[in-house]
């Protein structure tokens, strides 16, 4: 019945992490959060569906909210989010949505696999405090250095959560 709590310093946390691409941005996503992966084809495939003003996409059986990540952190219009690429869903407290990033086709023969991992890349991640002035927008956690000496923000899915108005997961369909 005892609980330990530890709490590690910002500068020492290392948490596997899910890279995305958006536009020319890269993101990280804490993976403890992402629950799968489901590419958008216009094959009749998974789709983006309107419901009352918001988009939802059906994924077996039940509509979960979806947020255009480029649309949402203002890289590019709404009309440009449209054509394509990967919903990654992910599972907030009792909020489940997708974010909706970028895949990097690189040609119309691009295979559905090659897309998604494309579109992002599994990386162990070691975070570092960012800016106040960033951290005050309340939807970035923190940064990091990758490999390649690129710096990725790392999404507070918490805060996109609340800026986003995103409601709590939908009763089962009757």
């Amino acid at each position: 019945g005892t609980t330990v709590r530890v709490r590690v310093p910002l500068t020492l946390a290392i948490i596997p992490a899910l890279v995305v691409r958006c536009g020319a941005e890269r993101f990280a996503i804490p993976q403890a959060a992402v629950g799968e992966l489901i590419p958008l084809r216009g094959d009749g495939g998974p789709r983006i569906e309107g419901l009352e003003a918001a988009e939802v996409l059906r994924v077996r059986g039940r509509l979960v909210p979806v947020v255009f990540l480029d649309e949402f952190l203002g890289l590019r219009p709404r009309t440009a989010c449209r054509a394509g690429g990967t919903v990654v869903l992910v599972r907030v407290d009792d909020h489940e949505f997708g974010l909706v990033v970028d895949s990097a086709r690189t040609g119309a023969a691009a295979v559905a696999d090659r897309t998604i991992t494309e579109a992002a890349s599994l990386s162990t991640i070691v975070v570092k405090p960012i800016g106040s002035l960033l951290a005050q927008l309340g939807i970035y956690s923190g940064a990091t250095v990758l490999g390649d000496g690129g710096v990725v923000l790392i999404l507070d899915l918490r805060g996109i959560l609340r800026a986003a108005r995103l409601p709590p997961l939908l009763r089962p369909d009757a």
